[in-house]
């Protein structure tokens, strides 16, 4: 039952030669916003064309999502993706595939990414205890993806560490 929603936005005409192809993971968080925000940096920067993809799945009885059901696990994940779409079209990218597949995270991406030249996420920071329990998405990717691979930290995290790094600076 894996179901799929490709779209292609695109200002761009066909070209003869083959681009660069940047995937980005969205998922509506902060820490996918900045992936987001950078992928589509270097996108423009490569003149590459820019996968943006989000992936849901609904288990019944599952604790992992407050979904009521399958259809609104999937009409949440495609709003995710289709928001973060729309931000990014108002940022320059402009050759933009978008892709909402059913399914493990981490298979997703790896699935979307196959023929990428680069693939960029964002890293929740989870704790150790949880990734131990459930697994990490950018663990998982980092060890199966056929390309680069490119995780950036939450916002949150970024803030706590540089505010960490400046404390222990200011002891010295």
């Amino acid at each position: 039952m894996n179901q799929e929603v490709t779209q292609e936005v695109s200002d761009q005409g066909t070209e003869s030669q083959p681009r660069s192809l940047v995937v980005c993971a969205v998922d509506g968080s902060a820490a996918s916003q900045t992936a987001l925000a950078w992928a589509v940096d270097d996108a423009t920067r490569r003149g590459a064309v820019l996968r943006v993809v989000g992936a849901w799945s609904w288990v019944p009885g599952g604790d992992q999502q407050a979904y009521v059901g399958m259809d609104e696990a999937r009409t949440v994940a495609e709003a995710h993706t289709r928001n973060a779409v729309q931000a990014v079209m108002g940022q320059g990218a402009s050759d933009v595939e978008v892709v909402v597949r059913e399914g493990q995270t981490s298979e997703v991406l790896l699935a979307a990414s196959i023929d990428a030249d680069l693939l960029v996420l964002g890293s929740h920071a989870h704790s150790a205890v949880h990734d131990a329990l459930v697994g990490s998405t950018s663990s998982r990717v980092l060890r199966h993806a056929t390309c680069p691979v490119v995780i950036l930290p939450s916002p949150a995290r970024r803030e706590r560490d540089v505010r960490r790094v400046e404390e222990r600076a200011a002891a010295f």
